[in-house]
């Protein structure tokens, strides 16, 4: 584990993945759309399309959109969320790793969207963990 997923590991307790997913379970057993952002993948290429989402957390989205026929991988840094992604889709490629490290991940070259949705970008920085 490198320095930055053990400083993430200790603010989020190690357990945001099992808080993350009940909250997203909320917000669906109430009537929200959860899945904007896998259709508005959907909207810019078509299945099989190659999806990068990059800080994939719990999965959501690459769980949604391999559901309609994309190839998925996703990448997060925080152990805690990758366990639900491969207990909810295990058959998926789910990568724990570092985004400001692509180089280190064993990443096939080609995707035809990467996807940062939510705070990913901002939390990319050195020091904002």
């Amino acid at each position: 584990m490198t320095g930055r997923q053990d400083r993430w590991a200790e603010l989020t307790g190690g357990q945001a993945g099992e808080q993350y997913a009940r909250r997203f379970a909320r917000l669906a057993e109430s009537g929200h759309d959860i899945h904007g952002e896998a259709a508005f993948c959907a909207a810019l290429v078509e299945p099989p399309a190659r999806v990068l989402d990059a800080g994939c957390g719990t999965g959501r989205i690459a769980i949604r959109l391999a559901g309609l026929g994309y190839r998925c991988t996703g990448v997060d840094i925080d152990a805690s969320m990758l366990a639900v992604a491969r207990r909810e889709a295990p058959a998926q490629e789910w990568i724990l790793g570092d985004l400001a490290r692509t180089d280190t991940l064993g990443l096939e070259p080609e995707f035809d969207v990467v996807l940062a949705a939510g705070n990913v970008i901002p939390l990319l920085a050195a020091g904002t963990e």
